[in-house]
Protein backbone atom coordinates (compact mmCIF):
# COMPACT_ATOMS: atom_id res chain seq x y z
CA UNK A 1 0.00 0.00 0.00
CA UNK A 2 1.12 3.33 -0.92
CA UNK A 3 1.95 6.21 1.65
CA UNK A 4 -1.28 7.89 2.33
CA UNK A 5 -1.11 12.11 2.36
CA UNK A 6 -1.55 13.78 5.50
CA UNK A 7 -5.12 13.77 6.97
CA UNK A 8 -7.43 16.69 5.75
CA UNK A 9 -7.92 19.18 7.87
CA UNK A 10 -11.30 20.49 7.05
CA UNK A 11 -11.87 24.35 7.60
CA UNK A 12 -15.79 24.63 8.99
CA UNK A 13 -17.04 27.46 10.54
CA UNK A 14 -20.96 26.15 10.99
CA UNK A 15 -21.91 25.31 14.23
CA UNK A 16 -24.54 22.81 12.32
CA UNK A 17 -24.27 19.19 11.53
CA UNK A 18 -26.16 17.09 9.32
CA UNK A 19 -27.22 13.79 9.72
CA UNK A 20 -26.32 10.90 6.79
CA UNK A 21 -29.40 10.48 4.95
CA UNK A 22 -29.34 6.62 5.81
CA UNK A 23 -29.85 7.34 9.40
CA UNK A 24 -33.65 6.24 9.57
CA UNK A 25 -34.35 4.62 13.50
CA UNK A 26 -34.44 5.54 16.28
CA UNK A 27 -31.66 3.85 18.05
CA UNK A 28 -29.13 5.54 15.31
CA UNK A 29 -30.59 9.18 16.90
CA UNK A 30 -29.61 7.87 20.37
CA UNK A 31 -25.60 6.91 19.18
CA UNK A 32 -25.48 9.99 16.96
CA UNK A 33 -26.38 11.99 19.95
CA UNK A 34 -24.16 9.62 22.51
CA UNK A 35 -21.37 9.94 19.52
CA UNK A 36 -21.04 13.45 19.27
CA UNK A 37 -21.06 13.94 23.08
CA UNK A 38 -17.64 12.55 23.08
CA UNK A 39 -16.30 15.29 20.66
CA UNK A 40 -17.95 18.44 22.22
CA UNK A 41 -19.52 19.08 25.86
CA UNK A 42 -22.89 19.83 24.62
CA UNK A 43 -24.84 19.57 21.21
CA UNK A 44 -28.70 19.60 20.37
CA UNK A 45 -30.93 17.96 18.51
CA UNK A 46 -33.17 20.68 16.18
CA UNK A 47 -36.66 20.05 15.57
CA UNK A 48 -36.05 17.64 12.13
CA UNK A 49 -34.36 15.48 14.42
CA UNK A 50 -32.13 15.42 10.90
CA UNK A 51 -29.21 17.70 12.70
CA UNK A 52 -27.71 19.42 15.51
CA UNK A 53 -26.02 22.01 16.96
CA UNK A 54 -22.99 22.63 18.78
CA UNK A 55 -21.48 24.99 20.51
CA UNK A 56 -18.30 27.08 18.84
CA UNK A 57 -15.77 26.25 20.20
CA UNK A 58 -16.54 22.08 19.55
CA UNK A 59 -13.64 20.34 17.53
CA UNK A 60 -15.53 20.30 14.15
CA UNK A 61 -12.68 19.11 12.29
CA UNK A 62 -12.55 15.71 14.25
CA UNK A 63 -16.11 15.44 14.18
CA UNK A 64 -15.68 15.19 10.39
CA UNK A 65 -12.90 12.70 10.39
CA UNK A 66 -14.07 10.29 13.10
CA UNK A 67 -18.06 10.21 13.27
CA UNK A 68 -20.52 7.18 12.14
CA UNK A 69 -23.56 9.59 12.03
CA UNK A 70 -23.03 12.87 11.05
CA UNK A 71 -22.87 13.29 7.45
CA UNK A 72 -21.80 16.73 6.90
CA UNK A 73 -20.98 20.58 8.17
CA UNK A 74 -21.83 23.66 6.53
CA UNK A 75 -22.03 21.15 3.37
CA UNK A 76 -18.61 19.72 3.41
CA UNK A 77 -18.68 15.84 3.79
CA UNK A 78 -17.38 13.55 6.50
CA UNK A 79 -14.91 11.28 6.17
CA UNK A 80 -17.59 8.52 6.46
CA UNK A 81 -20.26 10.13 3.88
CA UNK A 82 -17.17 9.92 1.40
CA UNK A 83 -15.94 6.37 2.36
CA UNK A 84 -19.61 4.72 2.16
CA UNK A 85 -19.44 6.27 -1.66
CA UNK A 86 -16.72 3.75 -2.63
CA UNK A 87 -19.47 0.76 -2.65
CA UNK A 88 -19.85 -1.69 -5.00
CA UNK A 89 -23.19 -2.91 -4.25
CA UNK A 90 -26.25 -1.47 -3.50
CA UNK A 91 -26.32 -1.68 0.10
CA UNK A 92 -25.43 1.11 2.12
CA UNK A 93 -23.48 -0.57 4.99
CA UNK A 94 -21.47 -2.98 2.44
CA UNK A 95 -19.47 -0.08 1.36
CA UNK A 96 -15.45 -1.10 0.14
CA UNK A 97 -14.74 -4.83 1.59
CA UNK A 98 -17.46 -5.44 4.05
CA UNK A 99 -19.69 -7.17 1.48
CA UNK A 100 -16.98 -10.35 1.19
CA UNK A 101 -18.79 -13.27 1.91
CA UNK A 102 -22.81 -13.50 2.84
CA UNK A 103 -22.32 -14.33 6.72
CA UNK A 104 -25.50 -14.23 8.89
CA UNK A 105 -26.31 -12.18 11.73
CA UNK A 106 -23.49 -9.32 11.24
CA UNK A 107 -23.85 -5.99 12.60
CA UNK A 108 -23.85 -2.40 11.06
CA UNK A 109 -20.28 -1.29 10.84
CA UNK A 110 -21.57 2.22 11.01
CA UNK A 111 -22.80 1.51 14.71
CA UNK A 112 -19.56 -0.21 15.50
CA UNK A 113 -18.03 2.90 14.18
CA UNK A 114 -20.24 5.23 16.57
CA UNK A 115 -19.43 2.94 19.57
CA UNK A 116 -15.65 3.17 18.92
CA UNK A 117 -16.12 6.94 19.40
CA UNK A 118 -18.71 6.37 22.47
CA UNK A 119 -15.70 4.72 24.02
CA UNK A 120 -13.51 7.35 23.41
CA UNK A 121 -10.84 5.65 21.49
CA UNK A 122 -8.31 7.53 19.95
CA UNK A 123 -5.61 6.28 17.10
CA UNK A 124 -2.99 4.03 18.23
CA UNK A 125 -5.71 2.59 21.04
CA UNK A 126 -6.00 -0.99 21.38
CA UNK A 127 -9.32 -2.54 20.46
CA UNK A 128 -10.53 -6.52 21.23
CA UNK A 129 -13.34 -8.08 19.31
CA UNK A 130 -13.00 -12.02 21.08
CA UNK A 131 -15.54 -12.96 18.62
CA UNK A 132 -14.76 -11.68 15.52
CA UNK A 133 -17.17 -12.98 13.22
CA UNK A 134 -16.95 -11.34 9.58
CA UNK A 135 -14.32 -8.73 10.56
CA UNK A 136 -16.50 -5.80 10.87
CA UNK A 137 -15.12 -4.50 14.03
CA UNK A 138 -11.59 -5.10 12.46
CA UNK A 139 -12.57 -2.95 9.28
CA UNK A 140 -14.20 0.05 10.84
CA UNK A 141 -11.27 0.32 14.19
CA UNK A 142 -8.65 -0.11 11.61
CA UNK A 143 -9.91 3.04 9.79
CA UNK A 144 -9.87 4.85 12.56
CA UNK A 145 -5.97 4.43 13.03
CA UNK A 146 -6.83 2.06 16.16
CA UNK A 147 -4.81 -1.64 17.03
CA UNK A 148 -7.33 -3.93 16.55
CA UNK A 149 -6.78 -7.96 17.84
CA UNK A 150 -9.95 -10.22 17.03
CA UNK A 151 -10.11 -14.09 17.67
CA UNK A 152 -12.68 -16.90 16.47
CA UNK A 153 -13.24 -20.04 16.85
CA UNK A 154 -14.33 -20.18 13.59
CA UNK A 155 -11.38 -20.59 10.91
CA UNK A 156 -14.25 -19.12 8.21
CA UNK A 157 -14.36 -16.21 10.57
CA UNK A 158 -11.00 -15.35 10.87
CA UNK A 159 -10.69 -16.11 6.29
CA UNK A 160 -13.13 -13.23 6.18
CA UNK A 161 -11.86 -11.03 8.62
CA UNK A 162 -8.06 -10.78 7.62
CA UNK A 163 -8.96 -10.14 4.01
CA UNK A 164 -11.74 -8.05 4.38
CA UNK A 165 -9.30 -5.66 6.56
CA UNK A 166 -5.87 -6.38 5.75
CA UNK A 167 -5.99 -7.27 2.04
CA UNK A 168 -5.47 -3.58 1.39
CA UNK A 169 -1.68 -3.34 2.80
CA UNK A 170 -0.81 -6.07 0.12
CA UNK A 171 -2.75 -5.35 -2.67
CA UNK A 172 0.02 -5.19 -5.49
CA UNK A 173 0.92 -8.82 -4.67
CA UNK A 174 -2.71 -9.73 -5.01
CA UNK A 175 -3.46 -7.71 -8.13
CA UNK A 176 -0.41 -9.97 -9.57
CA UNK A 177 -1.57 -12.82 -8.31
CA UNK A 178 -5.41 -12.43 -9.93
CA UNK A 179 -3.71 -12.43 -13.43
CA UNK A 180 -3.55 -15.94 -13.38
CA UNK A 181 -6.35 -18.17 -13.26
CA UNK A 182 -5.91 -19.58 -10.08
CA UNK A 183 -3.90 -19.87 -6.94
CA UNK A 184 -4.77 -23.71 -6.28
CA UNK A 185 -4.36 -26.56 -8.28
CA UNK A 186 -6.59 -28.52 -6.39
CA UNK A 187 -9.81 -28.21 -4.36
CA UNK A 188 -9.81 -25.83 -1.25
CA UNK A 189 -10.32 -28.63 0.65
CA UNK A 190 -6.98 -29.57 -0.37
CA UNK A 191 -5.19 -27.32 2.23
CA UNK A 192 -4.97 -26.35 5.73
CA UNK A 193 -6.76 -23.43 6.37
CA UNK A 194 -3.84 -22.17 9.08
CA UNK A 195 -1.72 -22.67 6.31
CA UNK A 196 -3.69 -20.25 4.09
CA UNK A 197 -3.33 -17.47 6.81
CA UNK A 198 -0.24 -16.85 6.61
CA UNK A 199 -0.55 -15.88 2.87
CA UNK A 200 -2.33 -12.85 2.35
CA UNK A 201 -2.88 -13.57 -1.52
CA UNK A 202 -3.53 -17.12 -0.85
CA UNK A 203 -6.35 -15.98 1.69
CA UNK A 204 -7.95 -13.91 -0.74
CA UNK A 205 -8.01 -16.53 -3.47
CA UNK A 206 -9.39 -18.93 -0.45
CA UNK A 207 -12.24 -16.17 0.37
CA UNK A 208 -13.44 -15.62 -2.99
CA UNK A 209 -13.46 -19.60 -3.33
CA UNK A 210 -15.78 -19.56 -0.53
CA UNK A 211 -17.75 -16.94 -1.90
CA UNK A 212 -18.09 -18.99 -5.18
CA UNK A 213 -18.86 -22.12 -2.85
CA UNK A 214 -22.09 -19.82 -1.12
CA UNK A 215 -23.16 -18.58 -4.09
CA UNK A 216 -23.43 -21.96 -5.95
CA UNK A 217 -24.90 -24.09 -2.87
CA UNK A 218 -27.32 -20.98 -1.69
CA UNK A 219 -28.22 -19.30 -5.46
CA UNK A 220 -27.67 -22.65 -7.58
CA UNK A 221 -24.46 -20.55 -9.71
CA UNK A 222 -22.02 -22.13 -11.18
CA UNK A 223 -18.88 -22.29 -9.42
CA UNK A 224 -16.38 -21.40 -11.93
CA UNK A 225 -18.06 -18.14 -13.22
CA UNK A 226 -18.72 -17.00 -10.02
CA UNK A 227 -14.91 -17.34 -8.36
CA UNK A 228 -14.17 -14.96 -11.67
CA UNK A 229 -16.69 -12.44 -10.74
CA UNK A 230 -16.20 -12.48 -7.63
CA UNK A 231 -12.63 -12.13 -7.57
CA UNK A 232 -12.55 -9.38 -9.84
CA UNK A 233 -15.31 -7.71 -7.38
CA UNK A 234 -13.16 -8.51 -4.77
CA UNK A 235 -9.94 -7.30 -5.82
CA UNK A 236 -12.05 -3.90 -7.32
CA UNK A 237 -13.52 -3.34 -3.76
CA UNK A 238 -10.22 -3.36 -2.10
CA UNK A 239 -8.98 -0.98 -4.92
CA UNK A 240 -11.73 1.53 -3.92
CA UNK A 241 -10.73 1.17 -0.08
CA UNK A 242 -7.35 2.14 -1.52
CA UNK A 243 -8.48 4.92 -3.19
CA UNK A 244 -10.90 6.23 -0.76
CA UNK A 245 -8.21 5.97 2.29
CA UNK A 246 -5.72 8.14 0.26
CA UNK A 247 -8.56 11.07 -1.04
CA UNK A 248 -9.23 11.48 3.18
CA UNK A 249 -5.70 10.95 4.41
CA UNK A 250 -6.64 7.93 6.60
CA UNK A 251 -3.95 4.90 7.27
CA UNK A 252 -5.80 2.05 8.54
CA UNK A 253 -3.78 -0.08 10.46
CA UNK A 254 -3.18 -4.27 9.81
CA UNK A 255 -5.60 -6.04 12.41
CA UNK A 256 -4.23 -9.01 14.54
CA UNK A 257 -6.81 -11.85 14.10
CA UNK A 258 -6.21 -14.89 14.86
CA UNK A 259 -7.99 -18.55 15.51
CA UNK A 260 -8.74 -18.77 19.04
CA UNK A 261 -11.46 -19.20 22.01
CA UNK A 262 -12.84 -16.23 23.53
CA UNK A 263 -12.50 -18.11 26.88
CA UNK A 264 -9.41 -18.54 26.99
CA UNK A 265 -7.77 -15.09 25.38
CA UNK A 266 -4.46 -15.46 24.17
CA UNK A 267 -3.64 -11.61 25.72
CA UNK A 268 -2.14 -10.39 29.24
CA UNK A 269 -4.41 -8.77 31.97
CA UNK A 270 -4.71 -5.11 31.48
CA UNK A 271 -3.58 -4.79 28.01
CA UNK A 272 -6.86 -3.22 25.62
CA UNK A 273 -8.19 0.04 25.79
CA UNK A 274 -11.58 -0.94 24.91
CA UNK A 275 -13.88 -3.62 23.41
CA UNK A 276 -16.45 -3.92 20.72
CA UNK A 277 -18.06 -7.18 19.73
CA UNK A 278 -21.40 -9.33 19.48
CA UNK A 279 -21.31 -12.61 20.95
CA UNK A 280 -22.92 -16.05 18.64
CA UNK A 281 -26.71 -15.72 18.86
CA UNK A 282 -25.91 -19.65 18.37
CA UNK A 283 -29.07 -20.19 20.25
CA UNK A 284 -31.12 -18.39 17.54
CA UNK A 285 -28.31 -19.09 14.72
CA UNK A 286 -26.39 -22.18 14.13
CA UNK A 287 -23.38 -20.59 12.54
CA UNK A 288 -22.33 -24.13 11.99
CA UNK A 289 -25.08 -25.53 9.87
CA UNK A 290 -25.55 -22.20 8.13
CA UNK A 291 -21.93 -22.11 6.89
CA UNK A 292 -21.40 -25.89 6.38
CA UNK A 293 -20.98 -25.54 2.50
CA UNK A 294 -17.66 -23.33 3.35
CA UNK A 295 -16.78 -24.91 6.79
CA UNK A 296 -16.76 -28.90 4.64
CA UNK A 297 -14.99 -26.97 1.68
CA UNK A 298 -11.95 -26.25 3.96
CA UNK A 299 -11.71 -29.60 5.28
CA UNK A 300 -13.46 -29.91 8.56
CA UNK A 301 -15.58 -32.45 10.09
CA UNK A 302 -18.54 -30.67 11.11
CA UNK A 303 -19.70 -33.27 13.79
CA UNK A 304 -15.98 -32.18 15.70
CA UNK A 305 -16.11 -28.72 15.29
CA UNK A 306 -19.64 -27.91 16.52
CA UNK A 307 -18.54 -29.21 19.65
CA UNK A 308 -15.95 -26.02 20.02
CA UNK A 309 -18.62 -23.43 19.30
CA UNK A 310 -20.46 -21.65 21.48
CA UNK A 311 -23.90 -22.28 21.59
CA UNK A 312 -24.23 -25.07 19.01
CA UNK A 313 -22.24 -27.63 21.44
CA UNK A 314 -24.78 -29.47 23.74
CA UNK A 315 -28.43 -30.71 23.47
CA UNK A 316 -32.03 -29.60 24.65
CA UNK A 317 -32.31 -27.75 27.82
CA UNK A 318 -28.01 -28.33 28.40
CA UNK A 319 -27.18 -26.57 25.42
CA UNK A 320 -28.54 -23.89 26.85
CA UNK A 321 -26.42 -24.20 30.30
CA UNK A 322 -23.63 -24.59 28.39
CA UNK A 323 -24.14 -21.00 26.86
CA UNK A 324 -24.19 -19.35 29.99
CA UNK A 325 -21.30 -21.02 31.18
CA UNK A 326 -19.36 -20.58 28.56
CA UNK A 327 -20.44 -16.88 27.84
CA UNK A 328 -19.30 -16.49 31.55
CA UNK A 329 -16.34 -17.37 31.23
CA UNK A 330 -15.77 -14.92 28.11
CA UNK A 331 -17.19 -11.91 29.70
CA UNK A 332 -14.82 -12.55 32.28
CA UNK A 333 -11.72 -12.36 30.28
CA UNK A 334 -12.82 -10.00 28.19
CA UNK A 335 -12.50 -7.95 32.50
CA UNK A 336 -9.30 -9.29 32.50
CA UNK A 337 -7.32 -8.40 29.70
CA UNK A 338 -9.70 -4.31 29.70
CA UNK A 339 -7.38 -1.56 31.13
CA UNK A 340 -8.61 0.00 34.39
CA UNK A 341 -10.07 3.38 32.40
CA UNK A 342 -11.41 0.78 29.25
CA UNK A 343 -14.58 0.24 28.39
CA UNK A 344 -16.48 -2.14 26.86
CA UNK A 345 -19.25 -2.54 24.68
CA UNK A 346 -21.40 -5.63 24.14
CA UNK A 347 -24.41 -5.76 21.40
CA UNK A 348 -26.55 -9.05 22.61
CA UNK A 349 -30.26 -10.16 22.79
CA UNK A 350 -32.81 -12.97 24.10
CA UNK A 351 -32.99 -15.67 21.94
CA UNK A 352 -36.75 -17.96 21.72
CA UNK A 353 -35.71 -21.44 22.31
CA UNK A 354 -39.20 -23.91 22.15
CA UNK A 355 -41.26 -20.88 22.79
CA UNK A 356 -39.05 -19.88 26.02
CA UNK A 357 -37.42 -16.81 26.36
CA UNK A 358 -33.46 -17.03 27.35
CA UNK A 359 -32.75 -14.31 29.40
CA UNK A 360 -29.31 -13.62 27.44
CA UNK A 361 -29.34 -9.86 28.38
CA UNK A 362 -29.59 -9.52 31.71
CA UNK A 363 -27.22 -12.73 32.51
CA UNK A 364 -24.91 -10.45 30.63
CA UNK A 365 -25.51 -7.59 32.77
CA UNK A 366 -25.59 -9.37 36.11
CA UNK A 367 -22.01 -11.21 35.35
CA UNK A 368 -20.45 -7.60 34.06
CA UNK A 369 -21.92 -6.29 37.32
CA UNK A 370 -20.76 -9.15 39.15
CA UNK A 371 -17.36 -8.66 37.72
CA UNK A 372 -17.16 -4.88 39.09
CA UNK A 373 -18.90 -3.06 36.16
CA UNK A 374 -21.87 -1.04 35.44
CA UNK A 375 -23.78 -0.47 32.79
CA UNK A 376 -22.96 3.41 31.29
CA UNK A 377 -25.39 2.92 28.17
CA UNK A 378 -28.38 0.50 26.95
CA UNK A 379 -29.50 1.23 24.27
CA UNK A 380 -32.37 -0.64 22.97
CA UNK A 381 -32.99 -1.62 18.82
CA UNK A 382 -35.20 -3.89 16.59
CA UNK A 383 -34.09 -6.87 14.95
CA UNK A 384 -34.78 -7.83 11.08
CA UNK A 385 -34.29 -11.14 9.76
CA UNK A 386 -34.17 -13.16 13.14
CA UNK A 387 -37.79 -12.02 14.13
CA UNK A 388 -39.09 -15.57 14.71
CA UNK A 389 -36.48 -16.37 17.49
CA UNK A 390 -35.18 -12.53 18.50
CA UNK A 391 -36.93 -9.58 18.47
CA UNK A 392 -34.37 -6.92 19.78
CA UNK A 393 -31.20 -6.63 20.84
CA UNK A 394 -29.67 -4.24 23.33
CA UNK A 395 -26.75 -2.13 23.24
CA UNK A 396 -24.61 -2.09 26.85
CA UNK A 397 -21.47 0.21 27.25
CA UNK A 398 -20.28 -0.99 30.28
CA UNK A 399 -17.35 0.88 32.58
CA UNK A 400 -15.90 -0.44 35.81
CA UNK A 401 -17.25 1.09 38.57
Amino acid sequence: MQVTPPRTVYKVSSSNLALLPNVQFLYELHLATLELSSFCSHSEVLPDFRSFTIRADCEVNSILKRSAYIGSADGVLSDYAKLTQHNMTRAFNQYITHWFYPYKGKYHPQMVRALANILNLREGDTLLDPFIGSGTTAVEGSLLGLKVVGIDISPLCVLISKVKTNALHHLSKIEKSCLKDSMFEENAADYKVRNQLRSPVKSFELLARMIATSDSVRRNRNFDKMLSQNRAKMLESIRLMKDACEKTGISPLPADIKIGDARKLPFTDKSVDGIITSPPYSLALNYVENDSHSLASLGYDLKRIKDEFIGVRGTGGGKIDLYEQDMEQAYSEMARVLKPSGKAAIVIGDATVNGDKVRTTEKCIETFEDLGFRVLHNVNKLIYGLYNVMQQESILVFERR
